[in-house]
This record gives C-alpha cells, structure tokens and sequence, in this order.
C-alpha cells in the first residue's frame, strides 16, 4: 500500500512539474513555437510521459489555461469576485488591475500567456472563453442598464489594449508615471464607457 501511494504521489509531482515548464513556455511563446520535447526536456522526464499523462499538447494546454485563469475552482470564488466589482469603483479596480499586471509575477504570468495566445487560432479557441468567464462576465455583471455586454467588452479591450502597449513600449507603469495620475487617467476613461 505504501508503495502505490508513493507512486501515485511521484506521478502527481511529475504532471505538477510537466505543467509548470509548460507554463513557463506557454508564456514565453506562442502555442505554435512551443513543443513537447522541450516541456518535457525542461521537466526532467521523457516525451512519452507527457504524452501518457496529457495525450496532446492542446490537453496540456487547455489544463494550463485553466489552473492560470482559475476555471477549475469553485463556484463560490466567482461569486466572490463578482461581489468585489458590484462594490468597487470599476475604473480604479481595473487601474489597479493594470499596475499588478507589471509589479506581480502572477498578474504578469497570465497577461503574458494571453498575449501570446492570440497569434494561435487553437490557443484563442482555448483561452478565448476561459478569459471570457474569468474577467469580461465579472465587468458585465457589475455593470447595469442598457448594453452591458458591449461596455464590458470595451473596458477588457481598453485594458489588454493598453497592457499590450505597455509590454511593446516596455513601459513600466509604477516606475514612469505617477502612480494615483495614472489610477484617475484609467478610471475616467473607463467611467466615460459606463
């Protein structure tokens, strides 16, 4: 018995390392430039391990989608997050959104593998609706009256937009701008849509 439960527990610590260089991949370049030789190499395992435990790389893919955009937690933590939009200034959350984007290597992580998903018609089929539910659903439920759906829409895009363009410009917004001009510039932008 304790063998099987080592056993079970050195795979699950493989896929959990096979997941994590796909990651790490995933988010250098896009879908089509990356290979499972190299996750695997760069996991420390051969390609037939990947391919026993994910099959494709699109599985693999799809599994780093949703541990990085949270799709596979509970239901209770998108009510959560929800709740803090229907509370909070939309264009200052957002603001804030965009500083974490460049000052928090999770927030990076994830703007990055987004940006480098939309060059790849199979990533986009992939993260298009799980970066559908995890943001653009919580603005538009925050959101009252007449074309939510539309405004909620333009505020995502205002914000990939300019996180796009501070990534190509390598700007940096909490080293070259003041930090609070910045938060009232995104949310009166943001606000004008609402």
């Amino acid at each position: 018995m304790q063998t099987k439960n080592n056993n079970l527990k050195k795979s699950e610590q493989t896929k959990l390392k096979i997941i994590a260089a796909a990651k790490k991949y995933f988010t250098l370049r896009s879908y089509e430039q990356v290979g499972l030789r190299e996750i695997a190499k760069a996991a420390g395992v051969d390609v037939a391990l990947v391919n026993r435990y994910f099959g494709t790389k699109k599985n693999l893919y799809q599994i780093v989608i949703e541990e990085t955009y949270g799709t596979n937690k509970n239901a209770q933590a998108t009510t959560a997050k929800s709740s803090m939009f229907a509370n909070a200034d939309i264009g200052k959350l957002l603001a804030h959104h965009m500083i974490k984007i460049q000052s928090n290597e999770i927030y990076a992580a994830r703007n990055n593998l987004f940006l480098q998903s939309i060059t790849s018609e199979t990533a986009s089929e992939i993260i298009g609706p799980q970066f559908h539910d995890c943001f653009v659903k919580q603005i538009e439920s925050a959101i009252s009256g007449a074309n939510a759906k539309m405004k909620a829409e333009l505020i995502t895009s205002l914000v990939i937009g300019s996180s796009a363009i501070f990534t190509l410009f390598k700007r940096n917004i909490v080293n070259d701008y003041d930090e609070d001009e910045f938060i009232q510039a995104v949310s009166k932008m943001i606000n004008s849509i609402l």
